[in-house]
């Protein structure tokens, strides 16, 4: 069963503007709290800290994967007819070209998935600095009202 280039197409547009949508999601949830804390640090008369706003993309990092070891030479094939040569040749390219689109679907879910998962870890980290960034605004805060008093 082999899908035509137009549902190709469409699929693949559809896992791209879902992963589009959820990283721009997790970005607009990041400048919200971001902006809220803020606002807060305002409000308590305390100097802006200096918060780097969210990239909207990053390169992913270099693999250090070292090399795989060189596999045992394989015993030579046994002599074969042209005719059963081009026959085998046939039949592997004919299944290579049916399994095809649900390689490259699939190479492009994971290419999503990952990237979306990156995303997800990034706002994690971010939320994480901004809530010592906060709990230092409202730590300053509370002390210039002490000071003030």
């Amino acid at each position: 069963m082999t899908k035509s280039a137009q549902d190709f197409a469409r699929e693949l547009t559809l896992i791209v503007d879902a992963s589009a949508h959820a990283l721009t999601t997790l970005n607009r949830v990041l400048e919200q709290q971001q902006q809220s804390i803020l606002a807060l640090a305002a409000q308590g008369g305390v100097p802006t800290p200096n918060v780097p706003r969210p990239a909207a993309s990053a390169a992913p990092a270099a693999s250090t994967v070292p090399g795989a070891a060189a596999p045992p030479e394989a015993p030579a094939p046994a002599a074969l007819s042209p005719e059963a040569l081009l026959a085998q040749a046939e039949k592997s390219a004919q299944t290579l070209i049916e399994i095809a689109p649900g390689f490259a679907i699939a190479q492009v879910l994971q290419a999503s998935a990952h990237a979306v998962s990156l995303a997800l870890m990034n706002t994690a980290t971010a939320q994480q600095q901004l809530a010592i960034v906060a709990q230092a605004v409202v730590t300053r805060g509370a002390a210039n009202q002490l000071i003030s008093r």
